[in-house]
C-alpha cells in the first residue's frame, strides 16, 4: 500500500495483549503530510518576509537593522523549521489497527503511544480538506468514549492523517468496533 520505504521507516509493532494481533499498519502518506505540516504556516511566513524584505530595502543595509531583521523574521525561521521537522514526524508516526484496538505511535523528542479499544469507538468520520484532495489522501477521525470509574463521562477523539485510502480504513475501523461491542446507541451513550 505505502512501498517498501514506507514500512522500513516504521518501527516495530507495539506491545500488544495475548490474543492482540495487528490487522491493518500505515502511516500518513508522505506528501500529504509534509505538506500539510509545512503549508499551515506559509501564508504568515510570507506576508511577514515580504514585509521584512521591503523595510530592509528601504532602509538601507545597517548592520544593527540586519540582525534586528534577522531576529524580527521569527516567523520564517519557525516555518523553516516545521518544513525541516515534518519530514522526521512523518517518519516517526505510524499507525496500527488491531483485533481489540487502534494504536497511533508518534513524537520526535517524546514518543507517544496512544491507544483507544475498539469498543469504546463511537463513531468514525471522513475528512477530505484541500490538500488531502490534492494529494490523492485524507483523514479518518475517531471519535471514542472516555470512561471515569466505569461510566461514560465525556467522548473524545483523534485523527489519523493523511491516509492513502481512508475509506478503507474507516471501514475496517467501524467493522470491527461493531463487531467488539461498541455501543451505538445516543440514549445508552449519554
Amino acid at each position: 500500500m505505502y512501498g517498501e520505504d514506507a514500512y522500513e521507516a516504521m518501527g516495530p509493532v507495539p506491545t500488544l495483549a495475548p490474543g492482540e494481533r495487528v490487522l491493518w499498519r500505515g502511516k500518513p502518506k508522505k506528501s500529504a503530510y509534509i505538506a500539510d505540516k509545512a503549508l499551515s504556516m506559509l501564508p504568515i511566513a510570507v506576508i511577514w518576509l515580504i514585509f521584512d524584505l521591503n523595510f530592509l530595502r528601504m532602509a538601507g543595509g545597517d548592520g544593527f537593522l540586519l540582525l534586528f531583521l534577522a531576529v524580527h523574521m521569527m516567523p520564517v525561521w519557525l516555518w523553516i523549521g516545521s518544513a525541516v521537522t515534518s519530514v522526521v514526524q512523518w517518519r516517526n508516526e505510524d499507525y496500527f489497527i488491531t483485533n481489540k484496538r487502534v494504536i497511533i505511535r508518534k513524537g520526535i523528542f517524546n514518543p507517544q503511544r496512544q491507544s483507544v479499544f475498539l469498543r469504546d469507538i463511537h463513531t468514525v468520520q471522513l475528512h477530505y480538506g484541500l490538500l488531502d484532495r490534492m494529494f490523492g489522501s485524507g483523514d479518518v477521525y475517531i471519535n471514542y468514549a472516555v470512561h471515569r470509574h466505569g461510566k461514560h463521562r465525556s467522548t473524545s477523539g483523534w485523527f489519523l492523517l493523511n491516509l492513502q485510502d481512508p475509506q478503507s480504513v474507516q471501514e475496517r475501523i467501524e467493522l470491527l468496533a461493531l463487531n467488539a461491542g461498541a455501543v451505538r446507541n445516543e440514549e445508552n451513550y449519554y
